[in-house]
């Protein structure tokens, strides 16, 4: 499955720079590094969400929004991580291959290197 989403992300192309992702809204999901470009894991979580979660779409961003505020207030990494994870349930919304690919594969993804994001001084 994650070389699906590989071949997805590659024949989207790397072309995805705009803050929006495409959208009305600015794409919040992923390590941000700039605020004129997409970084790669928000290039990733784009392409892999907006195909597949296109109903839940805005409220993922949205939850995505909610952790990154989280980490930046220092509430913990881990009760930010459950908060994020229990809001990721809206992506069963939009069927199995969102709430598995976008809304389990984000809430591991937090779990296993938001430690990096949450430790990395502001």
């Amino acid at each position: 499955m994650l070389f699906l989403l590989l071949c997805r992300f590659a024949l989207l192309g790397f072309a995805i720079s705009q803050r929006n992702c495409g959208l009305d809204y600015k794409w919040s999901c992923g390590a941000t590094e700039s605020q004129m470009r997409l970084s790669l894991s928000e290039q990733m979580s784009c392409a892999v969400a907006v195909p597949l979660c296109p109903r839940t779409l805005n409220a993922i961003n949205n939850c995505c929004v909610r952790h990154d505020s989280c980490y930046s207030q220092k509430m913990g990494q881990q009760f930010c991580d459950d908060l994020f994870c229990q809001c990721l349930c809206v992506s069963q919304l939009d069927g199995p291959l969102c709430a598995s690919q976008v809304g389990a594969g984000f809430c591991v993804l937090v779990r296993v290197f938001g430690v990096f994001i949450y430790n990395k001084p502001q």
